[in-house]
């Protein structure tokens, strides 16, 4: 369990599988420093979420689960959701037919 005061050093962000088992994303969120703690949030590309193996189609939901890692050791996976459920948005399909006016 991380230790109260200790500076966070990571996270590791884990994604809902299709399956409902949890396993670590791949995020672009900072690796450490400043820009670490200065975040509140980090980006996980649509490609990654609608790839095995979480096979996400447009309009689920995303749960995820959090650990913090410091000097001291890793926390406890938080609880799902732990204001970290988004909805996939639906992008439409670019036009068959277009035309340049």
């Amino acid at each position: 369990m991380t230790k109260l005061g200790a500076i966070i050093t990571q996270f590791k962000v884990f994604i809902k599988q299709s399956d409902g088992v949890y396993s670590e994303a791949a995020t672009d969120c900072p690796s450490s420093g400043v820009d670490l703690i200065a975040n509140t949030q980090c980006t996980i590309r649509i490609s990654t979420l609608r790839a095995a193996p979480y096979l996400l189609q447009n309009g689920q939901s995303i749960y995820s689960k959090i650990i913090a890692i410091n000097s001291v050791g890793s926390s406890e996976l938080s609880d799902e959701g732990t204001g970290s459920s988004v909805f996939v948005p639906v992008t439409p399909e670019a036009p068959l037919n277009f035309k340049q006016i």
